[in-house]
C-alpha cells in the first residue's frame, strides 16, 4: 500500500535528516576518518531496511523501530569485522560453504529469467525422455482380513466377502505405484504387477494384514506429452544449463591455479 504520508512526516525523512546532520557535524569538528574502523551507513542502505520492514509488517517503520533496525545493522557490521580480524571465518565449513554457493550462484548468471525456445526444450525433452516415464497404474478392489488365515477362510465367500474393518480404501482407481505404495505398503504395490487381471488372487499380504483383491486394469510406464510435463521440463533445462555455466566458470578458475595432491608416504 502506498505511503500516503507528506515526504516530511515520514519516519525515514526524519532519521535521514538526523543522520546527515550527525555526519556533518562529524566533518566540521575534523574527526579522523579511519577507514578500517569507519562503519558508513547510507542513505541507500537505509531505504533498503525500511523497505524490508515495510514489506515484511505491511506498514512503514516509526522513527525508533528504523532507529533499531539500523544500529542492529552497525551491530552486525562490526562483528562481522571483529569476527574477520580474529580470522573465524578460516577453516570454518559452514562459511566456506556459503561462500561457494555465492559464487556459484553468481556464475550462473541470470539462468532463472532464460527461457529456452521451444526446439531448446523439445531437443532436452527428447534426449532425458526416461527421466519423465510415469509409473505402472492400477485399478483394483481389495478386501482385507486382519490376519492371513482368516483371508483364506473367506474365500468362498468371494466376492461379497465383507472382511475387517480398517481405514483403507476397498477401491483405487487409476493409482499409481507409489500412491498405493503409501497406502499399503511397499510390498503390496509390488505384488499388484504379478497379479491376473479380472479374478480374485491372494492372499496378498500388506504391513496392515491379508487382503483378497481383484485387479481390473493395469497401466504400463509411459511418456508423457510434453505440454503435461513442461513445468518440470522447464525448471530441468535450466537446471542443467546452470550446472553447465558454473563449471564452465569453475574451469577458467582453476586454469590459474597450479593443484598438487599430496600422495601418502
Amino acid at each position: 500500500m502506498a505511503n500516503s504520508q507528506p515526504f516530511w512526516r515520514q519516519p525515514l525523512t526524519h532519521f535521514m535528516l538526523i543522520g546527515a546532520a550527525i555526519f556533518a557535524l562529524g566533518a566540521l569538528r575534523g574527526d579522523p576518518a579511519d577507514n578500517n574502523n569507519k562503519v558508513v551507513v547510507t542513505f541507500a542502505q537505509i531505504e533498503r531496511m525500511a523497505a524490508v520492514f515495510e514489506k515484511t509488517w505491511g506498514r512503514p517503520p516509526r522513527d525508533e523501530e528504523l532507529q533499531r533496525v539500523v544500529q542492529d545493522y552497525i551491530r552486525e557490521e562490526i562483528l562481522y569485522r571483529e569476527a574477520l580480524k580474529l580470522g573465524l571465518d578460516v577453516d570454518d565449513s559452514v562459511i566456506r560453504r556459503r561462500l561457494r554457493q555465492k559464487m556459484e550462484f553468481m556464475t550462473a548468471g541470470d539462468i532463472e529469467l532464460t527461457e529456452p525456445t521451444e526446439e531448446e526444450l523439445l531437443a532436452f525433452f527428447d534426449k532425458t525422455r526416461e527421466k519423465y516415464l510415469t509409473e505402472p497404474a492400477f485399478t483394483f478392489t481389495q478386501v482385507y482380513f486382519s490376519d492371513e488365515s482368516r483371508a483364506r477362510a473367506a474365500k468362498g465367500d468371494l466376492p461379497n466377502a465383507v472382511g475387517d474393518e480398517i481405514n483403507l480404501p476397498r477401491r483405487m482407481a487409476d493409482a499409481d505405484k507409489s500412491e498405493i505404495a503409501k497406502t499399503f505398503a511397499a510390498g503390496f504395490a509390488d505384488a499388484l504387477e504379478k497379479l491376473p487381471l479380472n479374478e480374485w488372487s491372494g492372499p496378498v499380504i500388506s504391513g496392515f494384514g491379508a487382503h483378497w483383491v481383484k485387479v481390473k486394469k493395469k497401466s504400463a510406464p509411459h511418456t508423457p506429452p510434453v505440454a503435461s510435463v513442461r513445468d518440470r521440463v522447464v525448471n530441468d533445462w535450466k537446471n542443467e544449463q546452470r550446472l553447465r555455466r558454473q563449471d564452465a566458470a569453475f574451469q577458467g578458475m582453476a586454469a590459474s591455479y597450479d593443484i598438487e595432491i599430496e600422495a601418502p608416504d
